[in-house]
C-alpha cells in the first residue's frame, strides 16, 4: 500500500480515531497487566486466567504493526503531532509488556520488577 493509498484509506479523522482506539486497547492491556501483577505477583502472573500477558502480547503485536503503518504516515507529515505522541506512548507500553513477559520466561525477578515499575509510571488508570 502506497503512502497516498494509506492516507486515502485512513483519512485525517479516521487516523485520529484509529490512533485513539489502538492507544486505548494498549493501555487497557497494560492496566490489566498491572492489576494482575498486584493480585498474582511474579510467581503466578504468567498463568492467570485468560488473557494472560503472553496471550495479550499476541494481540498487541498486531496492534503494534498497525501503529507502525500509521507512524509511517506521521513521517510524511500526515498525522497530528498529538496522535504521533500517542503512537509512541502505546509502542513503549507494548515494549515494556514484552520485557515483562521476557523476564517471566527467564525467571528474572529483577527485570520483571523494573519493567512493572516502568509500566505503572506510564499507564493511565
Amino acid at each position: 500500500m502506497t503512502e497516498d493509498e494509506k492516507i486515502e484509506y485512513f483519512g485525517d479523522e479516521a487516523i485520529k480515531k484509529h490512533v485513539l482506539k489502538l492507544w486505548a486497547n494498549v493501555f487497557r492491556a497494560s492496566n490489566k497487566v498491572i492489576q494482575d501483577a498486584k493480585i498474582f505477583g511474579f510467581e503466578k502472573i504468567g498463568i492467570v486466567p485468560d488473557p494472560n500477558i503472553h496471550q495479550m502480547l499476541a494481540t498487541l503485536s498486531v496492534i503494534d504493526g498497525m501503529l507502525e503503518i500509521i507512524l509511517g504516515l506521521s513521517q510524511a507529515g500526515k498525522v497530528d503531532v498529538s496522535d504521533t505522541r500517542l503512537i509512541f506512548n502505546a509502542k513503549q507500553q507494548i515494549l515494556t509488556m514484552e520485557q515483562i513477559a521476557t523476564a517471566l520466561n527467564n525467571d528474572d525477578r529483577k527485570g520483571y520488577d523494573e519493567a512493572i515499575e516502568r509500566l505503572c509510571k506510564q499507564a493511565p488508570f
